[in-house]
């Protein structure tokens, strides 16, 4: 049980690591359990009901970041290192390591933006044109008559 102001911190580099994985890889089945925990306790995520419910939420990886919100994250480290609530109930060494997390977290969704925004566009694009596929041949269209 975490005494007041002696909280465990966190492993912020486990966090992080595990975070520029998903981006890395644009996967988010590679998220794993203590890295949902901080961002569903921290980051002010709505509730999901586990991992594989966040999984199934954020498959889209350019949701997550949008729902990271960056510039929210920074103010809140900022908060959280300051707070003197916060100092008294958790301690220093614990605050840190969260307000370290919130601006990595803030740092990683703008180094991969661009990157997970191509991606999954392009991944739209392809299951559109494979949709329109499909719909040509099911009904025996001519891409002449599409014209």
């Amino acid at each position: 049980m975490e005494t007041a102001g002696n909280w465990k911190p966190y492993n912020v580099k486990a966090i992080l690591n595990n975070v520029n994985l998903v981006f890395k890889s644009r996967d988010i089945d590679k998220l794993n359990n203590p890295t949902y925990k901080f961002i569903m306790n921290v980051s002010g995520f709505i509730a999901h009901y586990n991992l594989q419910g966040f999984k199934s939420r954020y498959a889209d990886l350019r949701e997550l970041i949008t729902d990271l919100n960056p510039e929210y994250l920074r103010s809140d480290a900022q908060r959280t290192e300051t707070d003197t609530d916060f100092q008294v109930w958790y301690g220093e060494t614990y605050n840190k390591s969260e307000a370290d997390i919130k601006r990595g977290l803030a740092d990683l969704s703008e180094q991969y933006k661009v990157e997970i925004s191509a991606h999954f566009a392009k991944d739209e694009r392809k299951a559109a044109i494979d949709t329109i596929n499909l719909l040509v041949m099911k009904h025996e269209i001519s891409y002449s008559e599409l014209e």
